[in-house]
């Protein structure tokens, strides 16, 4: 119990004090996001810009941004391999900043 409440005060700690960060996309404008690690930034569904936070490769820029998916759906950008990890069936291409291992991912009823 007491490794439970401090793993939950170790995370909420982490993400009440995060380090703020900025992305500038050339089609997308600046973004805003939090420095995080690659896990937390998963778990959260953002994707990750490296190299604008200090404290090494494992304090990464996460951006959280929604995207238009077809049939008007609201979707998040995120990496294809998170997508694909927390069970979402289905990838857009073209809507999202970042990488091209930065898709819009969205569940389709």
């Amino acid at each position: 119990m007491k490794l439970l409440i401090t793993t939950l005060a170790s995370l909420f700690g982490a993400l009440a004090f995060a380090e703020s960060c900025s992305y500038k996309s050339d089609d997308y404008g600046t973004l805003k996001g939090t420095c995080r690690t690659p896990k937390l930034c998963d778990t959260l569904a953002g994707y990750l810009q490296k190299d604008l936070c200090s404290g090494g490769s494992n304090n990464v820029c996460c951006i959280q941004k929604s995207c238009s998916a077809p049939k008007g759906i609201t979707g998040f950008c995120t990496s294809i391999k998170n997508c694909d990890s927390i069970g979402y069936a289905n990838r857009v291409k073209n809507r999202c900043p970042g990488g091209n291992d930065v898709q819009c991912c969205y569940y389709d009823l």
